[in-house]
C-alpha cells in the first residue's frame, strides 16, 4: 500500500469514527454568536463566578498537545483567539474526537463557516447596492450636479 493511499485511508477511518459519534464533519450550516474580538470582550467583562458561553468560526491554525491537555488558536476576520482545553473536563475521548475533527477540516481546506461566507457576501450584496443607487443618480442628475451634492 503506497504512503498517500495509506494516510487516505486514516483519514477515512477518522471521518468514520466522527459520524459513528454522531458528529457532522461537513455541516451545511454553522451557528456563530460572536466574533474572536467579541468573545474575548464578553469574558473579560465576566465576572470570575460568571459562565460565559460563545460560538466561534475560523480557522482553526495550530493545535498542541501538552500532556492532558491542548491548545489551539482560532483565527476569523475579527482577530485570533486561543482556545484551552482540559481532557479531565472535555473528556479523553471528546479530546480525540477534537483532533480528528481538525485534522479532517484540515484535509479538505474547510477554513471557514458557510455562515460567515454568506455574511460576507450578504455586505458585499449592500455595497454593490449602494454603488448601483450612485451611479443611477449621476446618470439621472449629470456628475457636476452629484459631485455637489456630496459637499
Amino acid at each position: 500500500m503506497s504512503e498517500r493511499h495509506r494516510l487516505e485511508q486514516v483519514r477515512l477511518e477518522k471521518l468514520e469514527r466522527l459520524r459513528r459519534a454522531g458528529m457532522d464533519p461537513y455541516p451545511n450550516r454553522a451557528s456563530r454568536s460572536h466574533t474572536s474580538a467579541q468573545a474575548i470582550q464578553a469574558f473579560q467583562q465576566a465576572g470570575e463566578d460568571q459562565t460565559v458561553q460563545v460560538s466561534v468560526a475560523g480557522r482553526m491554525r495550530a493545535l498542541r498537545e501538552m500532556g492532558r491537555t491542548a491548545f489551539a488558536h482560532l483565527e476569523d476576520g475579527a482577530g485570533r483567539l486561543q482556545l484551552y482545553f482540559r481532557s479531565d473536563e472535555l473528556g479523553e475521548e471528546r479530546l480525540t474526537l477534537l483532533r480528528e475533527a481538525i485534522d479532517a477540516c484540515e484535509k479538505t481546506a474547510d477554513y471557514i463557516s458557510r455562515e460567515l461566507l454568506e455574511d460576507i457576501q450578504e455586505g458585499e450584496e449592500a455595497h454593490i447596492d449602494w454603488l448601483e443607487t450612485q451611479l443611477d443618480l449621476i446618470a439621472r442628475i449629470g456628475l457636476q450636479n452629484y459631485l455637489q451634492s456630496m459637499m
